[in-house]
């Protein structure tokens, strides 16, 4: 049996990785700028704050540099890039939670694979911050851009798939009502979905859409 997990609010929370990010950003910044003129802190909680509301986390920071006259300082562009491409710093709750997920499936015997939309540099960091890329064959870690297809689309699961032709049961274990169950589901996957309990998913999850984009199971599981 092949098990494979989306990494965003699955394996880890897309809010924890966030604000990991906005440490990074905000350390960046203060280099340049000098935490007497603007504070880490102060950057941290803006960008959490929008992040909170649903809202741009970037264009937020953008208006706290207008207001301190700090625009012409801080090159936007390399803020991205930091928040995406850091080494993430997790808890070390976070950690042993998802290499706890990952060693179950293990030491049942299963196949441990990934199959997740997003950036390379940005989720294999994640991986590697979580202390599980190691715990996967390198070919079974299927990321959209290095693909080039997401899982709006079958291709990643097809894939996989076809890199086990021995094995007849596949499981999909992700989070996302608008796109995580429904290919898994056409091609007789069985899915599972790890509830939102405290409802801070990057993606809202809803019961009001297809049924096909619902997984064959929910599991409370508190990330």
């Amino acid at each position: 049996m092949i098990v494979a997990f989306d990494i965003d609010d699955t394996l880890v929370k897309e809010r924890e990785f966030c604000l990991s990010g906005f440490r990074a950003v905000a350390a960046m910044v203060c280099r340049i700028v000098g935490s007497d003129v603007i504070t880490p802190e102060e950057i941290v909680s803006v960008m959490t704050g929008a992040l909170s509301g649903r809202e741009n986390h970037y264009q937020a920071l953008e208006e706290l540099l207008r207001l301190r006259c700090l625009t012409d300082s801080i090159d936007m562009a390399a803020v991205v890039g930091t928040c995406r491409n850091h080494p993430p710093t997790f808890t070390e709750a976070t950690v042993r939670r998802a290499q706890s997920m990952v060693s179950e499936v293990i030491s049942r015997g299963f196949i441990p694979a990934i199959i997740s939309d997003g950036r390379t540099v940005t989720q294999r960091n994640k991986l590697k911050g979580l202390g599980i890329i190691d715990m996967f064959l390198p070919s079974d870690i299927l990321i959209s851009t290095e693909q080039g297809a997401d899982k709006r689309e079958a291709l990643m699961f097809r894939r996989l798939m076809d890199l086990h032709p021995e094995e007849n049961l596949f499981v999909y274990v992700g989070d996302n009502t608008s796109k995580d169950f429904t290919w898994p589901r056409r091609l007789g996957w069985k899915t599972v979905g790890l509830r939102d309990t405290d409802d801070t998913n990057i993606h809202p999850q809803t019961l009001d859409v297809p049924p096909e984009n619902l997984p064959d199971l929910w599991i409370d599981y508190q990330l």
